[in-house]
């Protein structure tokens, strides 16, 4: 019998042989969706959308907008962060079972999350991701002895926080408004708020269509204070957060592991999270519409609501469909190459970012801020189908994509075999 000390086995990435290839499949549908979001942003100043202005009119475009803002804004980032907070719980079951030290290796792993997502952020796109699940990742760390009843109660807190948010903004501006010189003053703030929107709008397309790779670089820096706020405020990362401490609750209660005895219950909880996500993503479309970007109001609220509840719902759905599709006969031979796609998650989603800079900015083939959602969104399709043949490819050949071979050589502090000997 092989030796294995507690301190060997924590430096053991997880074996294929104990991978849940659903966990995989989610993983690589979370992956390609996210990109529909962010072709957009890819595209686009962060700031067009605070700034109040309309950047397309035409009806096509109009159309896809609303369809990605229904189906998918919201929607994949959380189903990734589920998963993100579900693999910590399963990481953590198996580091227990060994009876091996669980949190310093997670430190590092974070660590070597945050080092990956900054040199993204400043490198390639400003939209990053990664960052911010890095962050979050050690707040996570302090959750991971609280009960089940716990868990979910700081859930639903976070969930619901942007609400509240919001609703003291606006509480806080209506008090503000009650003298007419206050009020004006206040709408003053408001105009020359837009107006600095707008000029950085104009900055932006000016510096991603023709800056050299410094000038870029030097807005990225300028956009990330921007980004951050908008975790901060807008609802992404308590949102973010929530779903990772419900994924770990569910990874915690081995419920990825009972999924062939739960089927029937699966499939009524799809329908329920169909008709709550579509009710709710409605009235999402209908207040994102009516309510101002950035001036807190009562149509601001009932947005932030919706959104809460839209989209946790409608990946819920998405989540179950998916679950149910799989265990049908040979449906896991039928998404192989979403999982290949799910197992080099972050290969896939750091190679977008390097696609569609280069389509989009200057140092590539310049087409920044004059693609549509139309063919932005033809344009997605086309990108997943290339990743879906190159990651079923790489999976044949190599252990893990570049990106995760690096991400756990530095976690581990040791080099891990690459290629797949026969």
């Amino acid at each position: 019998m092989p030796d294995a000390s507690p301190s060997s086995a924590a430096l053991t990435p997880t074996p294929d042989s104990e991978r849940i290839v659903v966990l995989d499949i989610l993983r690589g549908f979370a992956v390609l969706g996210i990109l529909v979001v962010n072709m957009e942003y890819f595209n686009t100043p962060f700031y067009t959308g605070a700034s109040g202005v309309e950047r397309w009119t035409g009806t096509a475009d109009r159309v896809v907008e609303a369809v990605i803002t229904f189906a998918a804004l919201g929607k994949f980032y959380t189903l990734f962060s589920f998963l993100f907070g579900l693999g910590f719980a399963l990481q953590m079951t198996r580091a227990n079972a060994r009876s091996v030290p669980f949190v310093p290796l997670y430190v590092r792993r974070f660590c070597v999350l945050l080092l990956i997502g900054l040199a993204h952020t400043f490198l390639l796109w400003v939209g990053d991701i990664l960052t911010a699940y890095a962050l979050l990742g050690f707040l996570l760390l302090l959750f991971r002895r609280r009960s089940d009843r716990s868990l979910l109660r700081w859930c639903v807190f976070f969930l619901v926080l942007p609400i509240l948010i919001n609703a003291a903004l606006s509480g806080l501006i209506e008090l503000s408004t009650l003298t007419p010189e206050s009020a004006a003053q206040v709408e003053r703030n408001f105009v020359a708020s837009a107006a600095r929107y707008q000029a950085l709008t104009e900055q932006s397309f000016r510096v991603y269509a023709h800056g050299t790779f410094a000038d870029i670089m030097a807005q990225r820096i300028e956009d990330f204070q921007f980004v951050i706020l908008r975790y901060i405020f807008t609802g992404n990362g308590p949102h973010i957060f929530a779903s990772f401490l419900f994924g770990f609750f569910v990874g915690r209660r081995g419920w990825m592991q009972a999924l062939p005895t739960a089927l029937s219950r699966i499939r009524s909880l799809m329908w329920w999270s169909l008709v709550i996500g579509v009710a709710a993503n409605t009235l999402f479309l209908i207040s994102d519409v009516l309510s101002h970007p950035t001036r807190p109001s009562a149509m601001g609220i009932l947005r932030a609501a919706a959104f809460a509840a839209g989209a946790p719902a409608l990946s819920g759905f998405y989540v179950f469909a998916l679950i149910l599709l799989v265990h049908r006969e040979r449906g896991s031979k039928r998404f192989a190459p979403l999982a290949a796609v799910g197992r080099l998650a972050l290969s896939n989603y750091l190679t977008q970012s390097l696609i569609c800079t280069t389509i989009f900015y200057s140092y590539g083939f310049g087409l920044y801020g004059t693609v549509g959602p139309a063919v932005g969104l033809a344009l997605t399709v086309g990108i997943w189908m290339l990743q879906l043949l190159v990651s079923r490819w790489w999976v044949k050949r190599f252990r893990y994509g570049p990106a995760e071979w690096l991400w756990r050589s530095l976690t581990y502090l040791k080099l891990q075999p690459m290629a797949i000997r026969p």
